[in-house]
């Protein structure tokens, strides 16, 4: 099956409510928000590549055939944690 491959920074979100509100470093609920992702999905994965107070920087990687959903979800995750996302390459 065909893989896509995306890399992301990871921060808080300046729009956030649930951000402003977190106790947590940005990082942790970037990384709450890719964990909650992957479980939502069949073969979905991520590499951190760099990981600091402010954010993460990640790979992720998932099957061609859930590209749609798999974006979806990374939105709302990413919403519900209060980070957002910004692709890299």
């Amino acid at each position: 099956m065909n893989r896509t491959t995306g890399t992301y920074r990871f921060t808080r979100s300046a729009n956030s409510v649930t951000g402003f509100f977190s106790k947590n470093r940005a990082s942790t609920d970037a990384l709450a928000a890719l964990e909650n992702w992957q479980a939502k999905g069949v073969g979905r994965e991520f590499n951190i590549d760099d990981d600091q107070e402010e954010q993460i920087v990640a790979t992720l990687t998932f099957d061609f055939s859930d590209r749609v959903i798999a974006g979806v979800q990374l939105v709302e995750m990413c919403e519900k944690h209060g980070v957002e996302r910004t692709f890299i390459a």
